[in-house]
């Protein structure tokens, strides 16, 4: 996640602050100033239980929310992680709207799943659930986020190469075979950063850095060259900023889409 000193995170779907706790003692007191971490969940016992157990942070604080509905202002995190609660959001596509409202301009995202149809001996879980639960592969769930204003999203697998004892006794799984198969293929982990400015070795390093503003940066570059006749440093300087305000607009037009739609 590249924690730095300062941040502010938000940990949606904490349960009872294991991860929380580690986020703050990441982020605490630097350069940028004091981080925070704010975990939040649906469950009044888990926050409960976080906030017992987290009497020796200052730089914590666990609220009762729903993910459809979080508890906290706009623009406000710079990173948002969540951790095995994405499937039991009943609407995805709400909970991923109020992420996009929360997390700042530059903020990245970051989610953890083990129940995925890209690892098959996670499928065994579902019946035992007893639960509504949300089954997409990595593909969907990249497509899904792309189709919510986080357009620029990876994923990866990361295996669990800790051992298993060949004693251990299971009750996830159908057997221990399955179970080490499940952590042989791993979790999926979602990523979302903004794009920037990057130059690459082709001529898309326009469409791949700057997106959806590539077309109006060109359209300054080619309006700032003839009319100024300033060097090109001046000239790629201030239609950065063009493009940059472009997307910053581009930005509220999907926030007040969601208010209406929500």
């Amino acid at each position: 996640m590249e924690l730095r000193p300062g941040e502010r995170v938000l940990d949606l779907g904490c349960g009872s602050g294991w991860v929380t706790r580690l986020l703050a003692r990441m982020v605490g007191d630097g350069p940028q100033g004091f981080g925070q971490v704010v975990g939040v969940d649906i469950s009044d016992e888990m926050i409960r239980q976080a906030r017992v157990a987290s009497k020796e942070f200052d730089n914590v604080m666990f609220v009762v929310g729903s993910a459809a509905q979080i508890p906290w202002e706009e623009n406000f995190f710079d990173k948002v992680l969540s951790v095995e609660s994405f499937y039991y959001y009943p609407d995805q596509e709400r909970a991923l709207a109020e992420l996009f409202r929360v997390m700042a301009p530059h903020g990245r995202l970051f989610i953890l799943i083990n129940l995925y149809k890209d690892n098959p001996y996670s499928l065994q879980w579902v019946p035992k659930l007893k639960v509504p639960v949300h089954v997409r592969s990595a593909a969907e769930y990249v497509e899904l986020l792309k189709q919510h204003a986080f357009e620029n999203v990876e994923y990866a697998q990361i295996p669990d190469d800790t051992p298993t004892p060949e004693n251990y006794q299971t009750t996830s799984f159908h057997s221990l075979d399955d179970m080490k198969a499940f952590k042989r293929v791993g979790a999926l982990l979602l990523r979302y950063r903004p794009r920037h400015f990057e130059f690459h070795p082709n001529w898309n390093w326009l469409e791949h850095g700057l997106g959806p503003a590539w077309k109006p940066f060109l359209l300054g570059c080619l309006v700032c060259g003839i009319i100024s006749g300033f060097a090109g440093k001046y000239a790629l300087e201030l239609t950065w900023r063009l493009a940059t305000m472009h997307r910053y607009r581009m930005r509220k037009e999907r926030r007040r889409a969601y208010k209406l739609a929500g």
